[in-house]
């Protein structure tokens, strides 16, 4: 930003007429402009070190912009620009920039630039998104209400921008670094030309933001692995074939291929009773495809113990869980699910990969893994049950909701069949049971509740025992002395009425 603001100064200077100022004063102002560039230029490369910068016009004359469309500066002061529209209204994640094993010895590093844009949808950003060797995937958004991580809403003139990451060294060093603009509807965003630095231990790329404190990596426990190799060589390959590869690809792959137009669904792996132990866990690997038709992805279905199926499937615009449209290079792919104490464990894992269209899509061998969260385990569930509470819930979610449902429309019915029939002074019998078995019902569903409580088991456990229970023995003790009063009052009125005719018939 100061470069350009220091050339344009240079450009106004060249055309004041010499009449105007002396041709020493002009000359001695120009080497004090100079040295104050050179002063702010080292300043900031203390700060920040440019480990690559990207020239738009570059790219598009050697064929390589990703998508967008180069615009070249008018003006020799002005500036080259990517130009990204989005004409639908849908909302669309668009990559313009990738760097592939960029040179980045720190754990800060930041995308910075210019931006500006016309009519965006709310919530528009600009994205980043890191692939680290070791697989893992972190993002930075600009969803700021203002600085230079202001989000991309409505119109704004040009601005900076930054997109900063903290990583950690287990992670290990960045292996791609990925730009993406982010629309929530229709848009346009114009990009000048990016670079993408790295900052030293003690220094941040925002003001007044401290580095965080180095934190350990924890990740999730690996509980299995699927090997194409080993499949093919016992012949239980179920589609594809194999092939090798020289690192940094992987050196294992399944090649998967698709020539027609319709919709086909390849399942590459099944297994069979996965030793999964948790409720929240994940089958990933890498994956790379090559013109892939639009719509086409990854797909994991998860066979519980009582028979019901469970879907993940990767549909995301960007990140680890992106779709398979297009083509793109290695990168990292997760297909989690988490589970729940009514759905149980998974006893069969199916991993598919859904074409729409024609295309070829190469996967690594995969990794199942579990992530750490409350006891699941036969030990954990043991432990919780010495505790004094239950190793899961007396009943599900959706049955909770039943029993609210079903037991607050049944008290509703009876309500109303004992004030119907209360009030036309019918049915004493049925009316009067039914008043004395309601508040003792009630009773009985709040000492259950009361227990559930205590015992800690889930919320849709307790509280609709508690409610109804509530409700039940409220409602009975205070209509059954009234049931009993209209009753005695309406036998009154017959045995009165009798004594009346009989003395008539006397008389």
């Amino acid at each position: 930003m100061h470069r350009v603001i220091a050339a344009r100064f240079l450009g106004f200077l060249e055309h004041v007429p010499a009449s105007q100022v002396s041709e020493r004063w002009l000359v001695g102002l120009r080497r004090s402009l100079a040295s104050l560039i050179v002063v702010l230029s080292c300043s900031l490369a203390a700060a920040e070190q440019v480990v690559e910068q990207v020239s738009w016009r570059e790219l598009d004359e050697a064929g390589k912009l990703l998508n967008g469309q180069f615009v070249p500066a008018k003006e020799p002061d002005d500036r080259d620009v990517l130009r990204v529209e989005n004409p639908g209204a849908q909302a669309r994640t668009v990559t313009v920039l990738l760097f592939e094993r960029p040179k980045i010895s720190t754990l800060c590093h930041a995308i910075v630039g210019e931006v500006a844009h016309e009519d965006m949808g709310p919530a528009s950003h600009l994205e980043m998104w890191t692939t680290f060797e070791g697989s893992e995937m972190a993002f930075t958004r600009t969803l700021s209400p203002d600085g230079p991580m202001k989000n991309l809403a409505w119109t704004s003139d040009w601005r900076p921008f930054i997109l900063p990451l903290y990583s950690v060294k287990g992670m290990g060093p960045p292996r791609r670094i990925e730009l993406n603009v982010a629309f929530t509807g229709g848009g346009s965003v114009s990009l000048g030309p990016v670079r993408l630095v790295e900052y030293g231990a003690d220094e941040s790329p925002l003001p007044d933001v401290t580095p965080p404190p180095e934190q350990p990596i924890v990740r999730p426990n690996e509980v299995g692995q699927v090997s194409w190799a080993q499949l093919d060589d016992a012949g239980t390959l179920l589609a594809g074939k194999v092939a090798r590869g020289e690192p940094p690809d992987p050196t294992e792959q399944l090649v998967v291929e698709h020539a027609e137009e319709e919709r086909k669904s390849v399942t590459v792996a099944v297994i069979e009773k996965p030793s999964i132990d948790g409720f929240i866990y994940q089958v990933g690997g890498w994956v790379k495809h090559d013109d892939v038709a639009p719509g086409s992805y990854l797909e994991m279905w998860s066979t519980m113990a009582d028979g019901r199926r469970f879907f993940t499937r990767t549909l995301a615009q960007s990140g680890p869980m992106r779709n398979l449209d297009g083509s793109y290079d290695w990168r990292p792919f997760v297909l989690p699910f988490h589970s729940s104490e009514e759905a149980g464990l998974p006893t069969r894992l199916e991993i598919n990969v859904v074409f729409a269209g024609p295309g070829t899509v190469r996967l690594s061998p995969l990794r199942i893994v579990q992530h750490a969260a409350a006891p699941q385990s036969a030990a954990g569930a043991q432990a919780v049950a010495a505790r004094g509470a239950r190793p899961g819930g007396w009943w599900g979610n959706r049955t909770g909701i039943m029993v609210a449902t079903i037991g607050g429309v049944s008290l509703g019915f009876l309500g109303a069949l004992e004030g119907i029939l209360g009030g036309l002074g019918v049915a004493r019998r049925f009316v009067l049971a039914l008043a004395i078995l309601e508040p003792v019902c009630g009773l009985a569903a709040l000492v259950a509740g009361f227990v559930a409580l205590g015992l800690g088991q889930p919320y849709l456990v307790w509280f609709p025992l508690l409610l109804l229970g509530g409700i039940a023995t409220m409602v009975g003790a205070c209509v059954l002395p009234a049931f009993r009063q209209r009753y005695a009052e309406i036998e009154l009125r017959r045995m009165t009425a009798m004594d009346l005719g009989a003395g008539r018939k006397r008389a």
